[in-house]
């Protein structure tokens, strides 16, 4: 716990307690400005303030890798596509092993 309010955290981000409060309900979605700013003023990295969000959508792209389309034709910048997948892969491998260890 941070000792703050839904005051100070709606005055620190420049908004209202109000604000934090719809945010704490699922009511609205933060701004990307709010969400670097509660990121500051809890200590917190953007990931473990979106914990449930990330584990959600790691699901979703390992399920999309599986099935992704080849390419049709070869189209200039897109040599990178393979090893980038690659990596994403690896790293939502990585990090699913490290959920298991945690």
């Amino acid at each position: 716990m941070s000792g703050l309010t839904q005051k100070d955290c709606g005055h620190l981000i420049g908004g209202s307690e109000y604000r934090i409060s719809q945010l704490e309900r699922g009511q609205r979605l933060p701004t990307i400005e709010e969400i670097c700013a509660l990121s500051l003023i809890l200590g917190k990295n953007f990931e473990s303030l979106y914990a449930a969000l990330f584990k959600r959508i790691r699901a979703g792209l390992e399920e999309r890798l599986d099935t992704l389309p080849d390419l049709e034709k070869t189209i200039p910048g897109h040599f990178n596509r393979t090893r980038t997948l690659q990596k994403l892969q690896q790293r939502l491998l990585d990090e699913n092993d490290r959920a298991h260890v945690d």
